[in-house]
């Protein structure tokens, strides 16, 4: 769906797998967030993956905050973002106590955007997947950002998936373009 002026959103998970895709454009009111918070729905989550796709921007303004969270991946497409003002923004994937099995990358970030432009906080943390390479926690690639404001921290924690195969790293900013600034 499109909105703009949203009065807030809260999607919790419930047993077993879900998925949630955003893929339009939400421009939340003054002060409202969006909670997709997939964690809290059982003592076994079950996989859970969320997808920004392509061109779709999440925005909150003043104190709105954004929380996502997965027992899978968080997935930001090109173009994608989540943006905020004062509010916070939390990103977390596969975190658990038993992280979800397969070949995946926590967080992605390709040619995405998360950022705050003014006070808000910027929490990013992945753990990636447990077989075959290159199983990132968090992947911040092709022009992708993530980007601190004003006065808020800026905290992007990555764990490599638990495979053998080489290239399970925790953090990787790669090409041109892609960056971390606090």
């Amino acid at each position: 769906f499109t909105s703009s002026n949203f009065p807030g959103l809260t999607l919790n998970g419930g047993t077993g797998n879900d998925t949630v895709n955003l893929t339009g454009d939400i421009i939340f009111a003054t002060d409202a967030s969006l909670d997709v918070d997939l964690q809290n729905d059982d003592s076994d989550p079950g996989t859970d993956v969320v997808n920004l796709a392509a061109n779709a921007n999440v925005v909150t303004g003043g104190n709105g905050t954004i929380t996502v969270k997965a027992s899978k991946t968080i997935v930001l497409n090109a173009g994608s973002s989540f943006e905020t003002v004062n509010g916070g923004v939390t990103l977390e994937a596969n975190l658990q106590a038993t992280p979800a099995s397969g070949a995946f990358i926590g967080v992605n970030v390709s040619n995405a955007l998360i950022r705050s432009t003014g006070s808000g906080q910027i929490s990013v943390a992945g753990r990636g997947g447990d077989s075959g390479t290159s199983q990132f926690g968090v992947l911040v690639s092709l022009g992708g950002t993530i980007s601190g404001g004003t006065t808020g921290t800026t905290t992007v924690s990555g764990f490599g998936g638990a495979s053998t195969s080489a290239s399970n790293h925790g953090l990787v900013v790669q090409n041109n373009g892609s960056a971390i600034t606090s």
